[in-house]
């Protein structure tokens, strides 16, 4: 397993309240990784700390250099209800902002440009979509556009904070394909996940988390019914 994260002495903390400590983690190169855990966890805190989204300690590296230096190699998906979706913009302009984020209402967009944007929404199965306004797309529809959005910055690693939440079976199959296609290539996925039905067949490797590192590693081995008990409190059985 090649490392291209490297996070020593984490700590996210809001006012008084501790969201996240981690001593050491490694999340792997090239591979789907899962963070897993119950309501409160810090799942969405690690993710934002990684990108210097939320005040931290500690240190976060991507293949030696910190990563708040390196945020041109990532793509970041945020919960769509983090977004406003009142914005007078369609399909087509948002996933553009992926050339170049907020600015690209003030750059003049090439043609490749253009083409990398729709060949992102089309892989998320909304070409036909791209003239409508964001405000008018269903939940689902509005979780594919933001990560058609990540998808046409081209990043190598990209982060998302529960990317299946509120869209449809076939949709998630489609997406988890178009994740293990992107792998192929060699880029890294990084996503928050609340379903541990699917977590134990959809990642290769999984980061189970209660505050702190209850396990990592691969999915078999850290969702293990003690593990899940340690993170959960509770009792859980997986059917095969």
């Amino acid at each position: 397993m090649k490392a291209l994260i490297e996070i020593e002495k984490l700590k996210v903390q809001y006012g008084k309240q501790v969201a996240l400590e981690l001593k050491h983690l490694v999340i792997p190169q090239a591979q789907i990784t899962g963070i897993v855990g119950p309501n409160g966890s810090g799942k969405s805190s690690l993710l934002k700390a990684m990108l210097d989204l939320v005040p931290h300690s500690g240190s976060v590296k991507i293949q030696g250099t910190d990563l708040k230096s390196q945020k041109e190699r990532v793509s970041y998906v945020p919960q769509k209800e983090a977004f406003d979706w009142n914005f007078p913009i369609n399909v087509f302009d948002l996933v553009l902002m992926g050339r170049y984020g907020p600015r690209s209402f003030f750059v003049r967009s090439s043609g490749k440009d253009k083409a990398i944007a729709l060949e992102a929404i089309e892989l998320v199965d909304m070409l036909k979509y791209k003239d409508r306004q964001i405000g008018e797309l269903s939940g689902g529809q509005q979780q594919r556009v933001l990560i058609a959005r990540a998808l046409a910055k081209q990043a190598e690693l990209l982060l998302l904070d529960e990317p299946f939440a509120g869209i449809d079976a076939s949709t998630e199959t489609k997406l988890l394909s178009l994740f293990e296609q992107l792998k192929d290539q060699g880029k890294s996925i990084v996503m928050v996940h609340h379903d541990l039905l699917t977590a134990k067949n959809y990642f290769d490797f999984v980061v189970l988390l209660n505050n702190s590192l209850v396990a990592d590693g691969n999915a078999t081995e850290t969702l293990s019914a003690q593990n899940l008990e340690r993170a959960y409190g509770g009792s859980f059985n997986f059917t095969k």
